[in-house]
C-alpha cells in the first residue's frame, strides 16, 4: 500500500485503498483454499471476491476514472485499467465455474492492477483533480467522509 504521497487523505482514495485491502484479504482466502485443494471453498471465496469487485470497480470506473477521462493524459492508463478489470472479472467467473487453478493467474493480475492504481493513478489523480471534482465524485458515488 502506498502511504508516502498523502493521497489517502482524500475520502475517495482512502475508500478505494480500504477496498483494495478487503479485496487482497479475500484473494488470500481464494488462494489458500486452492492450495489446500478445497475447490468448493475456493469457488465460494471467489463469489465473495466478485461481490467486492463489483462495488469497488463501480466507484473506480464511474467515479474516479470518469472524472479523469477529460484529461487526455490519462486515456491510455484508464483504458489499460478497465481492460484489467475485465480480465479480472473473467478470471473470477471462471474460478467460480470450477477452474480453480486460475487462482494463481488471478492473484498476479489483481495485485498488479492494485499496484498500478495505488502507485500511479491515485497519486496522479490527487494532484490533477480539484476539490469540486472530488466533491462531485463523493456525492455521485455515495462516499462519506
Amino acid at each position: 500500500m502506498c502511504s508516502y504521497c498523502g493521497c489517502q487523505s482524500l475520502p475517495v482514495i482512502r475508500l478505494l485503498t480500504l477496498q483494495h485491502e478487503e479485496v487482497i484479504n479475500k484473494l488470500g482466502e481464494v488462494r489458500r483454499a486452492f492450495e489446500f485443494g478445497d475447490d468448493g471453498k475456493c469457488q465460494i471465496h471467489a463469489q465473495e471476491l466478485a461481490l467486492l469487485l463489483v462495488i469497488h470497480n463501480k466507484l473506480e470506473e464511474e467515479g474516479l476514472f470518469k472524472a479523469l477521462e477529460p484529461d487526455a493524459e490519462f486515456g491510455e492508463s484508464l483504458e489499460k485499467l478497465r481492460l484489467e478489470h475485465d480480465e479480472i472479472d473473467a478470471l473470477v467467473s471462471r474460478i467460480i465455474a470450477g477452474e480453480v487453478a486460475l487462482s494463481v493467474e488471478l492473484e498476479m493480475l489483481l495485485r498488479n492492477n492494485i499496484s498500478n492504481e495505488e502507485n500511479g493513478l491515485f497519486p496522479a489523480s490527487a494532484v490533477t483533480l480539484d476539490g469540486r471534482v472530488w466533491d462531485k465524485i463523493e456525492a455521485t458515488q455515495g462516499v462519506t467522509r
